[in-house]
């Protein structure tokens, strides 16, 4: 009886591996490593965090970010341990664009409220912040989730993008402490094919623009 249970357990627990496989989470997927994404290696072989060199979508213009810090602040900012990030450091005072992640179960309290797990991301005044998905696989995908300011207390909000390569896919203007979903049913991606999750200071006025990014890319065909 006992090996009769194993085998559909066993075949059960493979399916689900294969199923996660297909779908890629950001924010689970980056806490899942915990560690500084290389120039060589992304989070779960797909997430690479990146910037601009001007304020255009370009993306041979796109590099990646080039600084990780263990304890993420910007100058005069709270350091919290749980909450790391890559940023540029040398580009300008605030050290701006940057990626955070609060990798703890709690809330945070820097220069904003941070909710556990949250990926977040800030522009700098004249260099998109770029979240990028690399394609494993030759596919369709279903793309999901939303952009949240989380700073309502000063700046005009942000513009936000999703770029398959340098072709627009999406966008959205958000207001100053606002929220706003996304949902493409049917992307059509190849293998090495990047998707760009892209967040612009509008106008220059990067003040108060720290977004949270909640995003899923799943398999669809």
């Amino acid at each position: 009886m006992r090996k009769a249970l194993l085998l559909p357990m066993i075949l059960l627990s493979l399916g689900m591996v294969q199923a996660q496989k297909q779908t890629w989470n950001l924010s689970r997927d980056i806490r899942a490593t915990n560690n500084e994404i290389s120039f060589s290696q992304a989070s779960n072989g797909v997430w690479y965090f990146m910037e601009s060199a001007s304020l255009r979508h370009n993306p041979l213009t796109y590099s990646f970010l080039p600084d990780y810090q263990v304890l993420c602040g910007s100058p005069g900012e709270k350091q919290i341990i749980g909450l790391a990030c890559w940023r540029d450091v040398a580009h300008m005072v605030q050290e701006l664009p940057a990626v955070s992640v609060n990798f703890t179960n709690q809330t945070q309290y820097q220069s904003v409220v941070i909710p556990p797990h949250a990926v977040h991301f800030h522009p700098a005044s004249d260099r998109l912040a770029i979240i990028a998905w690399k394609s494993p696989l030759n596919a369709i995908v279903k793309i999901t989730g939303g952009f949240t300011d989380l700073d309502p207390n000063c700046g005009n909000g942000i513009l936000w993008s999703i770029d398959r390569g340098g072709q627009r896919l999406a966008f959205g203007d958000l207001p100053n402490g606002g929220a706003q979903s996304f949902q493409l049913p049917a992307v059509s991606v190849t293998k090495g094919r990047v998707l760009y999750f892209i967040l612009d200071p509008k106008n220059g006025d990067y003040g108060c623009d720290t977004t949270m990014i909640d995003l899923t890319i799943a398999k669809v065909q």
